[in-house]
This record gives C-alpha cells, sequence and structure tokens, in this order.
C-alpha cells in the first residue's frame, strides 16, 4: 500500500511531461501553418502592389496620349519609369516585410521543438525527487541518504578504516 502514492506521483508526473510534449508539438505546428499563411498573404499584397503600379502606368500613359505628348520619351517616360521603379520597390518591401514576419514564426517553431527534450528532463529530474522524498521517508531511515550510517565503515566485516 505505500507504493500507490508514489505510483500516483510518478503516473502525475508523466501526464505533465506527455502534456508538455503535446503542447510544445501543438504550438510547433500552429507557428508553421501561421508562417505559411504569412507567405501566401505576403505573395497576395506583392501582386496587388505590382497589379496597382501596373494601373498607374496605363493612366499616366493614357493622360500623355491625351495630351499630346509622346509617353515614349521625354518627361511622361521620365514619370513612368519612376512610377515604375517605386512600385517595384514597394512590392520588394511587402515581401521583405513577409519574409521577416514568415522566418520569425519558423524561429517560434522551432524553439517550440527545441523545449521538448527539457520538458523531458524535467519530468525526469521530478521522478527522481518523487523517488529520493519516498525513499528516505520508507526506506532511507530519514538519514536522506541511502540508508542509516555504518559508523565509518565501508563494505562487510573486517573492513573497518
Amino acid at each position: 500500500m505505500e507504493f500507490i502514492p508514489l505510483a500516483l506521483s510518478f503516473a502525475g508526473t508523466i501526464g505533465q511531461v506527455i502534456g508538455g510534449i503535446g503542447q510544445a508539438r501543438q504550438q510547433e505546428r500552429d507557428t508553421k501553418a501561421e508562417a505559411a499563411s504569412i507567405a501566401a498573404q505576403t505573395a497576395i499584397e506583392q501582386r496587388q502592389e505590382r497589379d496597382k503600379t501596373r494601373r498607374i502606368l496605363g493612366k499616366q500613359q493614357a493622360i500623355a496620349a491625351a495630351s499630346g505628348l509622346d509617353p515614349s520619351s521625354g518627361t511622361p517616360l521620365e514619370i513612368a519609369l519612376d512610377s515604375a521603379f517605386q512600385g517595384e520597390m514597394n512590392a520588394l518591401n511587402i515581401g521583405y516585410s513577409g519574409a521577416l514576419r514568415r522566418t520569425s514564426k519558423l524561429r517560434e517553431a522551432k524553439y517550440a521543438r527545441q523545449s521538448i527534450p527539457g520538458i523531458i528532463f524535467g519530468g525526469l529530474t521530478g521522478g527522481g525527487s518523487i523517488l529520493g522524498d519516498w525513499w528516505s521517508k520508507n526506506r532511507g531511515g530519514g538519514s536522506g541518504g541511502l540508508g542509516p550510517t555504518t559508523g565509518g565503515s565501508f563494505g562487510g566485516p573486517g573492513w573497518e578504516y
């Protein structure tokens, strides 16, 4: 009957370890899914920015042509080149920002996965602590060690030092 509290303590520790591992794995899956979502959203935002730039360029060409200017030379061309450059820079900035956010999420997933050995080690040390407490209370005579002291003897009879 004295083993029942010990068994229950071990079962609780094992349950905590299993739950901690499951939570770490779920966090890893969730953050990887967030990273994939960020990558998809970034691609959409970049495509929208480039579409916006194409619409602006088309509008500028139409205005230049309606004004009787040649859109392929001079000031209209310079304005179009500048607009194209700015639009592509905006799209690249969106991509860079998305890549940073995605990398951050992937790193977070990696840290969640790397926490699993610590969770296991914590469970092992908790189990050792439970066993040590039980041993000192029930088997070790309360000395805090592996048993009662022998008064300086080591080994068996005749081995006194």
